[in-house]
């Protein structure tokens, strides 16, 4: 499942990011935002184990978890045009972790966040960004 959400993704090296991210030309910026997103208009910013964490005592029943942090830097731009707070909620996180036998899934919606806002237009951006992220986790979960 992991892998399935990875290739969907874009992916990155930090300097690459770091170079795509401090682009001042606000066209090559986007081209190359468009050139790093995967297939799911998305790319990875950072990708954690906190599995890692939980299995450092040797608990037996530790397990496998795993933060995946992505966005898009253009979709974020518009969210915060409208509502600067939306700044504190991008980029999104996945999280997929094992529950007894089970590999699940999380993902907060961005609209959820922003609905205090009331801002449609922020909510508009925001709806299309879950509808991205529903689409590529129901895309992940399938079999």
């Amino acid at each position: 499942m992991v892998d399935r959400i990875f290739k969907a993704i874009g992916r990155t090296d930090r300097s690459t990011l770091a170079s795509i991210l401090s682009e001042t030309d606000f066209v090559r910026f986007s081209e190359r935002i468009h050139s790093a997103t995967g297939p799911s208009g998305l790319m990875e910013f950072a990708t954690y184990d906190l599995g890692d964490a939980v299995g450092k005592d040797g608990r037996a029943d530790a397990y496998r978890i795993i933060r995946i942090v992505a966005g898009n830097p253009l979709i974020m731009r518009q969210m915060v045009a409208s509502v600067p707070h939306a700044g504190s909620y991008a980029p999104i996180t996945i999280l997929v972790y094992e529950e007894g036998e089970k590999v699940m899934l999380a993902y907060d919606r961005m609209e959820s966040y922003l609905q205090p806002f009331a801002s449609e237009q922020a909510m508009e951006v925001a709806r299309s960004l879950d509808n991205k992220v529903l689409a590529l986790l129901a895309d992940a979960a399938s079999v």
